[in-house]
């Protein structure tokens, strides 16, 4: 296993890597957007969450930071 795409659970990448030792564990990207908008007042979560997009869907490295 190359790549454990996770929501978190506690111990599955554990589990994973001591089976798989070369898995690379990563965050859901849908995940880490829903944690991230616990920290964004509500009435700005609709902008944070557009803009959030701009960053996952983008097809290069290069294409991510136009915001910035």
């Amino acid at each position: 296993m190359l790549i454990l795409c996770g929501d978190g659970l506690k111990g599955l990448p554990e589990a994973v890597v001591s089976v798989f030792p070369r898995t690379d564990v990563q965050l859901c990207i849908v995940h880490q957007i829903r944690n991230a908008c616990k920290f964004v007042p509500y009435k700005d979560r609709r902008a944070f969450c557009r803009d959030m997009k701009l960053l996952y869907a983008s097809p290069t490295i290069d294409d991510r930071y136009p915001l910035f």
